[in-house]
């Protein structure tokens, strides 16, 4: 099947409703101009310098999108422009920090084939910017006709099937867990600090419990992180904040000592300065462990029968979408004390990008070419989850005839009765849980 023709003053947004409405180029929103005021004032007096090259970004920054690809435009003194074509994409990442989250921006990282380590696009000032980004999924190498089909609901929902009666008994098995889940967590925010402080730090930063699905998902499986992964991360934790214990009681026993000796009037001072440190430092001990927690819960892993998605970060969110026409290079990796625990991270590698990506477990340095399942006990199974869909895509792309076969054939009628005992299982556990 082959893409259809875009008129040259109308997009085909493939579904998209909240992009149909949008002519053919596209300004940054007016709470762009905001953000960059507030970021600006970070830099203290010099923040003038800082907003005057932004002011002007912000007002001469267009989007223009037709049938081909999208061009962005940009500078006065020294004007800059961008051109990608749909069929060269090989990655959309959607990142936000929580005062984007709060005037409802985010930033829109597109990459292709290239050897740049960083993308060749990064499209602000958007207050569509997810709906951007599934109108981009849908024209990308790989996702073509994914948004005629999308699935409803969250990661929750497992499958898209034909409506045959074992789809929708599936379906409804979904929608029974999705409502015992909220059961249960009702049931935790209640009896639980934790919860209600979770759920609190969760509406302040305005992060989604659930990432969305690729559009036009089929097949949806989802991975997590193991147990062991948040001890993991807590034994890191532990550690730096054991070094900064240390370095507060050195610290003090060393500057009292000389300033008794030396300058006996700076010690007031000192004391009080002191004072704020260990303040800072206990205020700041529960609210990072409660952010450990959440980094580790708000984790998703999720492999369509297309593409695969990964949602991980609090305060700063990253979402990257990749599809499986696109990868190039799928590995494994394990240091010594997550051998102990069990432990290995997937790396997933899309074709281009230099040098900068890093191994560890700091995302700074992280390549837009590549993705990372960390934390992961089945990293075999994944592995093997991500190349079967590659093979099935090896030939895929934007305008190919051959549609890849399907992952899983029509079940048995058994698999139907199975279901429908689960069903009820659950309906009953329901029950009992809400009574």
């Amino acid at each position: 099947m082959t893409n259809s023709a875009l008129p040259s003053t109308q997009l085909d947004t493939s579904g998209l409703s909240a992009l149909k409405r949008l002519p053919g180029t596209l300004r940054p929103h007016k709470n762009l101009l905001t953000y960059y005021v507030l970021t600006s004032f970070l830099l203290g007096p010099g923040f003038v310098f800082a907003l005057v090259p932004l002011f002007f970004r912000y007002h001469t920054m267009r989007y223009e999108i037709d049938q081909e690809g999208i061009t962005m435009r940009w500078g006065i003194l020294f004007r800059r422009e961008v051109s990608l074509t749909f069929a060269r994409i090989q990655d959309i990442h959607l990142s936000s920090n929580f005062v984007e989250r709060w005037l409802g921006l985010a930033k829109l990282q597109v990459q292709t084939a290239s050897g740049s380590a960083t993308p060749e696009m990064t499209m602000e000032g958007l207050l569509e910017t997810k709906e951007m980004r599934d109108f981009l999924y849908t024209r990308m190498r790989g996702a073509r006709d994914a948004g005629k089909s999308q699935l409803p609901g969250g990661p929750s929902a497992l499958l898209a099937a034909p409506d045959d009666e074992l789809a929708s008994t599936l379906r409804e098995i979904a929608a029974e867990i999705r409502a015992l889940r909220r059961s249960s967590a009702l049931a935790l925010k209640e009896a639980f600090m934790v919860e209600r402080m979770k759920a609190w730090v969760m509406k302040v930063l305005r992060v989604p419990s659930e990432p969305e699905l690729p559009v036009g998902a089929v097949e949806v499986r989802i991975f997590r992180a193991a147990p062991n992964y948040f001890r993991y991360r807590l034994t890191l934790w532990a550690l730096v904040q054991l070094g900064a214990l240390l370095g507060l009681v050195v610290g003090f026993f060393f500057f009292s000592r000389f300033l008794d000796r030396h300058l006996p009037f700076g010690l007031p001072l000192f004391h009080l300065a002191e004072g704020a440190a260990w303040a800072v430092f206990l205020v700041h001990l529960p609210f990072s462990f409660l952010l450990l927690q959440l980094d580790f819960e708000m984790r998703w892993y999720v492999l369509s029968d297309r593409s695969l998605r990964i949602r991980e970060g609090i305060l700063s969110m990253r979402e990257k979408t990749m599809t499986f026409a696109n990868i190039q290079n799928i590995s494994i990796k394990q240091n010594p004390l997550q051998r102990i625990l069990g432990l290995a991270d997937v790396q997933v590698k899309t074709a281009g990008g230099g040098g900068g990506g890093g191994e560890g477990h700091g995302h700074a340095g992280e390549a837009t070419h590549e993705a990372w399942f960390r934390g992961v006990s089945n990293a075999a199974e994944i592995r093997s989850a991500v190349q079967e869909r590659v093979r099935l895509h090896r030939d895929a792309g934007l305008g190919d005839p051959d549609e890849p076969r399907p992952l899983s054939a029509r079940e048995p009628r058994a698999v139907l009765e199975a279901a429908r005992e689960l069903r009820q299982e659950i309906r009953e556990l329901r029950r009992s849980y809400s009574s």
